[in-house]
Protein backbone atom coordinates (compact mmCIF):
# COMPACT_ATOMS: atom_id res chain seq x y z
CA UNK A 1 0.00 0.00 0.00
CA UNK A 2 2.65 2.52 1.17
CA UNK A 3 4.41 1.64 -2.42
CA UNK A 4 1.23 2.62 -4.07
CA UNK A 5 0.76 5.33 -2.54
CA UNK A 6 4.54 6.67 -3.29
CA UNK A 7 4.13 5.93 -6.99
CA UNK A 8 1.10 8.47 -7.20
CA UNK A 9 3.36 11.35 -5.50
CA UNK A 10 2.79 10.74 -1.82
CA UNK A 11 6.16 10.89 -0.19
CA UNK A 12 7.22 8.15 2.43
CA UNK A 13 8.45 8.93 5.85
CA UNK A 14 11.50 6.88 6.42
CA UNK A 15 11.76 6.09 10.23
CA UNK A 16 14.61 5.31 12.63
CA UNK A 17 15.01 2.17 13.73
CA UNK A 18 17.73 0.09 16.17
CA UNK A 19 16.73 -3.19 14.33
CA UNK A 20 19.06 -5.36 12.40
CA UNK A 21 18.80 -4.60 8.36
CA UNK A 22 17.27 -7.29 6.54
CA UNK A 23 17.96 -8.54 2.94
CA UNK A 24 16.96 -6.32 0.60
CA UNK A 25 16.85 -3.00 2.57
CA UNK A 26 18.90 0.33 1.79
CA UNK A 27 19.78 2.41 4.78
CA UNK A 28 17.81 5.60 4.37
CA UNK A 29 15.31 4.04 1.96
CA UNK A 30 13.47 1.37 3.66
CA UNK A 31 14.91 2.97 7.56
CA UNK A 32 17.29 5.08 8.88
CA UNK A 33 19.50 1.95 10.78
CA UNK A 34 21.13 3.88 13.71
CA UNK A 35 22.43 1.90 17.23
CA UNK A 36 19.86 1.69 20.16
CA UNK A 37 22.25 4.57 21.97
CA UNK A 38 22.08 7.25 19.31
CA UNK A 39 18.05 6.25 18.90
CA UNK A 40 18.51 7.22 22.67
CA UNK A 41 19.89 10.33 22.72
CA UNK A 42 17.50 11.45 19.97
CA UNK A 43 14.47 10.73 22.07
CA UNK A 44 15.96 12.91 24.80
CA UNK A 45 16.89 15.37 22.56
CA UNK A 46 12.57 15.12 22.12
CA UNK A 47 13.95 14.48 18.08
CA UNK A 48 10.96 11.90 17.39
CA UNK A 49 7.01 12.79 16.69
CA UNK A 50 5.88 9.21 17.95
CA UNK A 51 8.23 6.25 19.40
CA UNK A 52 7.76 2.39 20.15
CA UNK A 53 10.06 -0.53 21.13
CA UNK A 54 8.97 -3.88 19.27
CA UNK A 55 11.21 -7.25 20.76
CA UNK A 56 13.68 -5.15 22.19
CA UNK A 57 13.88 -2.73 18.85
CA UNK A 58 13.63 1.02 19.00
CA UNK A 59 11.47 2.78 16.11
CA UNK A 60 10.93 6.43 15.87
CA UNK A 61 9.88 9.09 13.52
CA UNK A 62 11.78 12.52 13.21
CA UNK A 63 9.32 15.73 14.21
CA UNK A 64 10.78 17.33 11.02
CA UNK A 65 9.21 14.36 8.61
CA UNK A 66 5.91 14.68 10.07
CA UNK A 67 4.60 17.57 7.12
CA UNK A 68 1.94 17.44 4.38
CA UNK A 69 1.41 14.96 1.69
CA UNK A 70 3.13 12.36 3.66
CA UNK A 71 2.92 8.29 4.21
CA UNK A 72 3.51 6.54 7.50
CA UNK A 73 3.09 3.05 8.04
CA UNK A 74 2.62 3.22 12.43
CA UNK A 75 0.80 0.89 14.91
CA UNK A 76 -1.91 2.28 17.21
CA UNK A 77 0.55 3.53 19.81
CA UNK A 78 2.44 5.88 17.10
CA UNK A 79 -0.53 7.27 15.63
CA UNK A 80 -2.21 7.87 19.37
CA UNK A 81 1.25 9.80 19.75
CA UNK A 82 1.14 11.75 16.39
CA UNK A 83 -2.81 12.43 16.96
CA UNK A 84 -2.15 14.33 20.24
CA UNK A 85 0.63 16.51 18.38
CA UNK A 86 -1.52 19.31 17.66
CA UNK A 87 1.01 20.86 14.69
CA UNK A 88 0.50 17.64 12.70
CA UNK A 89 -2.26 17.03 10.39
CA UNK A 90 -3.18 12.90 11.00
CA UNK A 91 -5.37 11.30 8.47
CA UNK A 92 -5.42 7.66 10.00
CA UNK A 93 -6.81 4.50 7.67
CA UNK A 94 -6.49 0.89 9.02
CA UNK A 95 -6.22 -2.52 6.10
CA UNK A 96 -8.38 -4.85 7.47
CA UNK A 97 -6.42 -8.21 6.31
CA UNK A 98 -7.52 -11.84 7.64
CA UNK A 99 -4.81 -12.97 9.58
CA UNK A 100 -4.48 -15.94 7.16
CA UNK A 101 -3.30 -13.64 4.80
CA UNK A 102 -1.02 -11.66 6.47
CA UNK A 103 0.77 -14.60 8.25
CA UNK A 104 1.21 -15.76 4.17
CA UNK A 105 3.04 -12.34 3.74
CA UNK A 106 5.73 -12.37 6.63
CA UNK A 107 6.46 -16.23 5.42
CA UNK A 108 7.10 -14.70 1.86
CA UNK A 109 9.15 -12.31 2.72
CA UNK A 110 11.31 -14.69 4.80
CA UNK A 111 10.50 -14.10 8.53
CA UNK A 112 11.12 -16.84 10.86
CA UNK A 113 7.60 -19.23 11.34
CA UNK A 114 7.66 -18.73 15.21
CA UNK A 115 8.37 -15.14 15.01
CA UNK A 116 5.20 -14.67 12.38
CA UNK A 117 3.40 -16.34 14.80
CA UNK A 118 4.13 -14.63 17.58
CA UNK A 119 3.42 -11.24 16.07
CA UNK A 120 0.04 -12.48 14.62
CA UNK A 121 -0.91 -13.45 18.55
CA UNK A 122 0.52 -9.69 19.96
CA UNK A 123 -1.11 -8.00 17.00
CA UNK A 124 -4.27 -9.34 17.89
CA UNK A 125 -3.76 -7.38 21.38
CA UNK A 126 -1.70 -4.20 19.92
CA UNK A 127 -4.58 -3.61 17.06
CA UNK A 128 -7.88 -4.38 19.25
CA UNK A 129 -10.53 -1.66 18.72
CA UNK A 130 -8.05 0.18 16.51
CA UNK A 131 -11.07 0.41 13.82
CA UNK A 132 -12.68 2.90 16.37
CA UNK A 133 -9.78 4.91 16.18
CA UNK A 134 -8.61 5.81 12.36
CA UNK A 135 -10.60 7.88 9.59
CA UNK A 136 -11.04 5.25 7.55
CA UNK A 137 -11.39 0.69 7.63
CA UNK A 138 -10.02 -0.47 4.30
CA UNK A 139 -10.42 -3.81 2.84
CA UNK A 140 -6.68 -5.62 2.79
CA UNK A 141 -7.48 -7.78 0.64
CA UNK A 142 -8.35 -5.77 -1.98
CA UNK A 143 -5.59 -4.53 -4.82
CA UNK A 144 -3.31 -2.41 -3.67
CA UNK A 145 -3.74 0.38 -6.38
CA UNK A 146 -7.88 0.53 -5.46
CA UNK A 147 -6.70 0.90 -1.95
CA UNK A 148 -4.60 3.48 -2.65
CA UNK A 149 -6.73 5.46 -4.99
CA UNK A 150 -9.63 5.45 -2.42
CA UNK A 151 -6.86 6.79 0.04
CA UNK A 152 -5.94 9.68 -2.48
CA UNK A 153 -9.94 10.42 -3.20
CA UNK A 154 -10.49 10.75 0.70
CA UNK A 155 -7.35 13.04 2.48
Amino acid sequence: MEKELVARGIKKICSYTTRPIRNGETDGVDYYFISKEEFKHKLEEGFFAEHTVYRDWYYGTAKEDCLDDRVLVANPHGLRQLKNIGSINVHSFYIKTDGRIRLIRMLSRGDDIMECFRRYFSDMGVFQNVEEEVDMILDGESPSRYLAEKILVNI
